[in-house]
């Protein structure tokens, strides 16, 4: 798993999610798109993905986070409040 604080991110960051993965985890971060690829744990269906999201990067940076873009897609752009 990427160390994500080794990573320069400012008061949003873009991600790629995977649904239905096994755990919670930070997968790569690319740094041609600066986009970090996540697998979430949840399924795609009745916002379970976005509030397993938005969980997950709140519980590692211990800042409020929510989604700005993507709310219906698996490119996002969360925003720490």
């Amino acid at each position: 798993m990427i160390d994500v604080f080794d990573v320069p991110v400012s008061k949003s960051i873009k991600i790629r999610v995977k649904t239905n993965a096994p755990s919670n985890k930070i997968l790569a971060y690319d740094e041609a798109t600066k986009v970090f690829k996540v697998a979430i744990h949840a399924r795609a269906q009745n916002n379970e993905a976005n509030r397993e999201v938005v969980k997950f990067f709140t519980k590692m940076f211990h800042k409020p986070v929510r989604i700005k873009t993507g709310f219906t897609s698996k490119e996002k752009l969360l925003v720490f409040d």
